[in-house]
């Protein structure tokens, strides 16, 4: 069993506690944006980097890189990506998670 944890969108210095059950425009569209990317071609992760919404949604990686071995783990496998959660809380966090399905 292969489990990676984190956050695809997670800036924690812009939460706004008001902002219960959605997102920043910035926060729903990177998290869009990685949705579309992991359910076509995994391996385009990598170049979300460049997005311009990237430094808002991944101040720093620690919250980003899992999914990169997921990505990684995704286009290794047989196995469709699946969304297990989705969706923005409080403004600045994704909860989006992915697993596989064989």
């Amino acid at each position: 069993m292969i489990i990676a944890s984190g956050n695809v969108v997670h800036n924690l210095s812009v939460i706004d506690w008001r902002a219960l059950g959605r997102g920043a425009p910035w926060a729903e569209r990177f998290d869009a944006k990685v949705h579309a990317v992991m359910q076509s071609d995994p391996t385009e992760l990598a170049g979300l980097t460049g997005d311009p919404d990237f430094s808002m949604a991944v101040p720093t990686p620690e919250h980003f890189v899992p999914l990169a071995y997921f990505a990684g783990l995704a286009d290794a496998s047989d196995g469709a990506v699946h969304t297990l959660v989705s969706g923005c809380e409080l403004g600045s966090l994704s909860m989006t998670s992915y697993a596989l399905r064989s």
